[in-house]
């Protein structure tokens, strides 16, 4: 548990400066951006004792809790700044997948891989066909979320991405009623996929 911490904090606070890029230096982003970030980044990496990884490495454990560093990151960067920084999601799930022979775990590096490039060709598929309502940085995030997915629960890619359109629904759906958006609003999709993705962990874990 210590090294998915450890490195769920770190992963957060290396994303500062990625974060400052995108949203500017304003102090109220900020504090958001710590607050949220290191919040959300800690419950994750302490999440990560649950996962069904107990047999693997401890550079399986400390790269899903630097995934989740990240991952909070972006959450916060997304809601704020309605972007995603690239470079991050990419080297991240490069790392996770790495991480999966060096930490005895290289059973689960093809189905890591495989969910990886289904997630992103799903992704990728609907960023052409939606009217561009998501955007490069979730189909960048998309290869990380389905190495997750692989690792924990490799038949929860139907379940990650019926979770992410229900509830991106449901939050389009609030926000018109109160009036905070339009039709023609684009809402962040990257929380409702990682939304998604932690729900087929979840199912994953709950099924063991």
């Amino acid at each position: 548990m210590f090294e998915s911490l450890a490195a769920s904090s770190i992963a957060a606070v290396a994303m500062g400066p990625a974060s400052v890029a995108i949203c500017g230096r304003r102090l109220a982003f900020a504090s958001t951006y710590i607050t949220s970030t290191m919040v959300l980044a800690l419950a994750a990496g302490a999440l990560t004792r649950y996962l069904p990884v107990s047999a693997m490495g401890w550079p399986v454990h400390a790269s899903l809790g630097a995934a989740a560093g990240v991952l909070a990151a972006q959450v916060t960067i997304d809601i704020w700044a309605r972007r995603l920084p690239l470079r991050p999601s990419i080297t991240m799930a490069a790392i996770v997948l790495i991480s999966l022979p060096i930490g005895s775990a290289t059973s689960r590096l093809w189905p890591a891989v495989v969910c990886a490039t289904l997630m992103t060709a799903i992704s990728a598929t609907l960023m052409l066909t939606s009217g561009r309502r998501l955007g490069r940085g979730d189909v960048y995030l998309s290869p990380l979320l389905g190495a997750i997915i692989g690792i924990v629960n490799p038949w929860g890619l139907l379940t990650a991405w019926l979770a992410t359109t229900v509830l991106a629904a449901l939050f389009a759906l609030a926000a018109l009623f109160i009036g905070t958006a339009k039709r023609d609003t684009l809402i962040p999709y990257g929380p409702f996929m990682v939304a998604g993705t932690v729900i087929a962990a979840a199912a994953g874990v709950a099924g063991q």
